[in-house]
Order: structure tokens, then sequence, then C-alpha cells
């Protein structure tokens, strides 16, 4: 079975729009990282793997060979990375509220992935009904993938895609940190492209889906930067740190004046998402002033990145 593949565009054009849509959204760019954080604090769209542990049928080392299904379903029909893991958390999200049979968890899969095209990706890219029951090797009938969705959405309250995914925590960390520095990241995209692999990685365990995307991204940089022999983003990392326990020090220092003078005037209140402000603006050469964590990076976090 093949399907039409779209029509590749240009390079220039592709970069022309990137740069269209960064100059569009500039200045949403602090209420955009604001919107991350909260969903990312939200506890109704934190995964509980013990639910999934509960499941009567279903077992951890079925996963491996659903998340190869998943990723072959996902090349095949060229969605986007969002796509993918949208799709991974559905299908997680669902297992965590409803038993999920053994003979269901591939239509569950697929469905997943079906919901998530629709939501993510263009409409040309989205599979259709006939699609998905020839690469389900016919065990299901179409109505079948229609009832599941329903099933879906209707269990998790329509909310598909209020999450904070690892991929879009990847691309906050390259697209805005190189506003505060144009050595943070390099250029050759290797590290993206192993950091990508390794969070791919991660879906087939179930000990990532203990921890929240911010943790399980930067420790994937961190490993890949190691892999690669590269030191500029661990160097970064070092830098935020230390302008957080800065920024701390500061803030304590304040409040005790706020005591002794009763003035609040000056108090200040260090963020708690990580990378809040490291998208400061491109014109601004203090790094200290716009560096505030934002991917949650404190003493807690910092263990479990290590």
């Amino acid at each position: 079975m093949s399907r039409r593949k779209n029509a590749t565009l240009h390079p220039n054009l592709i970069k022309s729009e990137q740069l269209t849509c960064d100059v569009s959204i500039h200045c949403y760019k602090d209420d955009i990282l604001d919107l991350y954080s909260n969903l990312q604090n939200d506890s109704n769209n934190l995964l509980n793997p013990i639910m999934i542990d509960n499941q009567p049928e279903i077992k951890w080392t079925m996963r491996p060979y659903l998340m190869d299904f998943l990723i072959e379903l996902h090349i095949f029909f060229d969605l986007s990375p969002e796509a993918l893991f949208l799709a991974s958390s559905i299908a997680d999200r669902y297992c965590s509220k409803r038993i999920v049979y053994k003979r269901h968890y591939q239509l569950l899969v697929a469905t997943s992935l079906w919901i998530a095209a629709k939501y993510q990706d263009k409409k040309s890219r989205v599979p259709t009904l006939k699609e998905l029951y020839l690469l389900c090797y016919q065990i299901y009938d179409p109505q079948m993938f229609v009832q599941m969705e329903r099933h879906i959405l209707t269990t998790l309250e329509w909310s598909v895609g209020n999450i904070f995914s690892v991929n879009e925590c990847l691309n906050v960390i390259f697209d805005q940190s190189t506003l505060l520095c144009k050595d943070t990241i390099p250029g050759d995209e290797k590290l993206f492209q192993m950091a990508s692999f390794i969070l791919d990685l991660s879906l087939y365990q179930r000990n990532y889906l203990l921890f929240n995307s911010s943790t399980r991204t930067i420790a994937a940089l961190l490993l890949a930067s190691s892999i690669l022999n590269q030191t500029i983003f661990s160097d970064y990392m070092k830098l935020i740190i230390d302008t957080n326990k800065f920024n701390n020090k500061i803030s304590k220092e304040q409040n005790n004046m706020k005591r002794n003078n009763n003035n609040d005037d000056n108090n200040i209140n260090p963020n708690n998402f990580p990378f809040k402000y490291i998208a400061g603006d491109k014109d601004n050469n203090n790094i200290h002033s716009n560096l505030s964590l934002d991917l949650l990076i404190n003493e807690e976090n910092l263990n479990d990145i290590r």
C-alpha cells in the first residue's frame, strides 16, 4: 500500500515562512510561555502510570510493539513530530482512565494517531478510514475507529491538545535560547536530532512517564551533548542555574527588606517555570535580566535530570 506524496516545498520558502511566523508572534512570546507553564503544571494533564499498571490485560511488555506500530503509521502518513507525541499522550491518558482489552490495544493506538493528526496536521495528511482499516490488517471494521474516536474524546472530555509535549519543549529551548546567545545551540542541528531521537526512545519505557516534559527534554539534551562531546548546552544550563540562584538570593534579600521596611515596591517574585523569559527581546543584551528558569529547574528536578 502506497500513498501519494505531498509536494516538496523549497527550503527557502520554509525558512521564509518560519521567519514570518517568528516575527508575527514575537510580542506574544511571554504569553505563550505562560500558557506552556500552566499546561505543564495543570494537575488535570498529569499522567499516572500506576493507573495503567492496574490494567487487567495490557502489560508494559506490549508497549514497545505498539510504539513501533505507532511510529510506522506516523512515518507512513508523513505527520509532524508533534502528532506522534500527542497520539502517545492521548492513548496513555485513555489507558489511565478506562480499561482497555488486549484485542483493542492496536485500535486505540491507531485511533489516537487519527485524532492527533486531525488536531495537529494538514487535512491532506490525515489518515482516511480505509487506510487505517488496511494498515491494521483489516482486523477492525471502519466503524470501530469512529466508535473508538468518540469514546476517547468523551473520556478525555474533549481535552486533546492541552499538553506541553517534549517536542514543543525542545523547540522552545532551541528557538528561544539562541536569542540570548548565538553560540548556545550548534547550528548543524546534530544536537537537535540526537535529542529528538532520545525523546522518541523515551516513549517506549514506563519510567519516563513519571517525569514532566521539561525534565525529560533537558535530560535528553544533556545526554545528547555528552554523546556528541559538546559542552555548549551544559555550559548554558550552568549559566541559567547560576542566574536562578542569583535571582532567588535577591528575592530573599528584598523580602527581608520588605519585612523590615514594610515596603513592597521592589519585591521580586522568581518564576517557577524554567526558561520563562528565555524568549527575551533580541535587542536586550542583558542576559541576566531575561534569564529566569521556565522549565522547573530546581534542586528536585535537577536530581530527576541526573
